[in-house]
């Protein structure tokens, strides 16, 4: 832990660019050598962890990780009790039997797929969508911890991935539906199963789009911006469709405001960065969103939207 934040603050060059995209949300700008130093927590706390100061470092240094790091050696557990997956009543569970979800897990097969906690909570129609166009294959309804990462929790982190871990020894493929979870997926699956984003199942399969002429837009989810693993397949898929760009977009995609348990610390921060995001949809002159991240549909049904905002799965 402490050596990555070393190395962290001895390459950082205090150029400022990382500080312009702080700007735009809304944090105390920092350098990343500053915020090591520093430890201002409300900085820490306050960041999306979505990767966009990356993006413009020219020196490559991973700010979400450093920030991780730095929630890991002055955890808050007490704030995020809803987000502490690893146990039995986190908020995912408790929604889903308050609002009587009829997901469940099915064991058969060779492949799994993984929608993640939003998705398979929030849209359980689009989940056994998604596993009809897929073929049927098993579904579960683990989360992949990232919550609990997010939280600074790392030791725990650690105990309820390798026991997650345990559980997957007997699939060939991993169909991941969550961007977020692919993200954190590849960091503790290595040789088997191997992960493929459900764009690109839905791909391989023949599934496209075969609806009315639309012209769209897509947000693209932050841990996406550099792989594309589901961006590249989505556009693919709608490619029939007139498809407009966005001014940020790919690479410099931005947040939807609820990366990285923001809205949990400062949720009036975290819903301004999705008001924004949203203003940016409507100048692009596109008809209608759509996002590969449950999570991030949810953030912008959530709140004041000129244009229809859904979860690609909605319209196949």
């Amino acid at each position: 832990m402490r050596d990555y934040l070393t190395y962290a603050a001895e390459q950082c060059i205090d150029c400022g660019l990382c500080s312009k995209v702080q700007a735009y949300e809304g944090l105390p700008e920092h350098s990343l050598r500053s915020l090591i130093i520093h430890k201002d927590q409300a900085h820490v706390y306050s960041c999306s962890l979505c990767g966009r100061c990356t993006a413009h470092c020219p020196r490559e240094l991973d700010y979400p990780r450093a920030v991780r790091l730095l929630r890991a050696a002055d955890p808050h557990p007490e704030w995020f009790s809803d987000y502490q997956v690893d146990g039995s009543d986190d908020f995912f569970r408790r929604t889903r039997r308050e609002q009587a979800n009829p997901l469940t897990e099915q064991p058969c097969g060779r492949r799994l797929f993984w929608p993640g906690c939003t998705l398979a909570t929030f849209y359980p129609e689009l989940v056994e969508k998604a596993v009809e166009l897929l073929g049927g294959p098993a579904l579960t309804l683990h989360c992949c911890g990232n919550p609990l990462e997010s939280a600074g929790l790392r030791a725990r982190l650690k105990d309820y991935r390798q026991k997650v871990l345990g559980q997957l020894e007997a699939y060939d493929e991993l169909i991941v539906g969550c961007p977020n979870c692919m993200f954190a997926l590849d960091q503790f699956v290595f040789a088997s199963p191997r992960l493929t984003s459900l764009p690109q199942a839905l791909l391989d399969a023949g599934i496209r789009y075969q609806g009315p002429q639309l012209k769209l837009t897509f947000h693209d989810s932050c841990p996406d911006r550099r792989r594309a693993l589901f961006a590249k397949p989505l556009r693919q898929i709608f490619a029939d469709c007139e498809l407009v760009d966005l001014v940020h977009q790919g690479l410099d995609s931005r947040c939807c405001g609820l990366g990285g348990l923001c809205a949990v610390y400062d949720a009036k921060l975290a819903f301004s960065r999705t008001d924004q995001r949203l203003a940016e949809f409507t100048q692009s002159g596109a008809e209608q969103v759509l996002c590969a991240c449950a999570n991030c549909s949810n953030a912008f049904q959530q709140s004041q939207s000129a244009l229809p905002v859904e979860h690609f799965l909605t319209l196949l």
